[in-house]
């Protein structure tokens, strides 16, 4: 960890790969840093977790674009997002996608460039 102060000598930035907060009975309630899961592509997030450790919030940006899920028992149930253009895959624009219990797409919306796209 890194800390940059000022000339006053206040602390203007602190600097480290990730961070955790913990409430006052030591569970992880929010993390800050890399996303992935895998040694591939670092995707900058954060995580924001019940007090049962379930991720019920996050917020990436990965090679696409950024998304924004929503989670229950750890299951994303709603995910918002953009496809970046010059990606490969997804046409480019805005996205809503409502998850099953089971993980199926249940509703979906996209935004390209010919207007509105509503799927199952």
């Amino acid at each position: 960890m890194a800390k940059h102060t000022n000339d006053e000598g206040a602390a203007e930035v602190v600097e480290a790969p990730g961070f955790m907060v913990r409430d006052p009975q030591g569970r992880t309630r929010v993390f800050i840093g890399d996303l992935s899961n895998t040694e591939g592509d670092w995707l900058p997030g954060v995580v924001i977790y019940d007090e049962r450790g379930s991720e019920r919030v996050s917020l990436l940006l990965g090679s696409a674009g950024p998304v924004l899920s929503y989670a229950e028992h750890g299951d994303t149930r709603l995910e918002v997002g953009v496809v970046d253009r010059g990606g490969e895959g997804t046409a480019p624009g805005p996205y809503l996608v409502a998850v099953g219990e089971h993980g199926e797409t249940a509703w979906s919306v996209r935004v390209n460039d010919e207007g509105l796209v509503r799927e199952s």
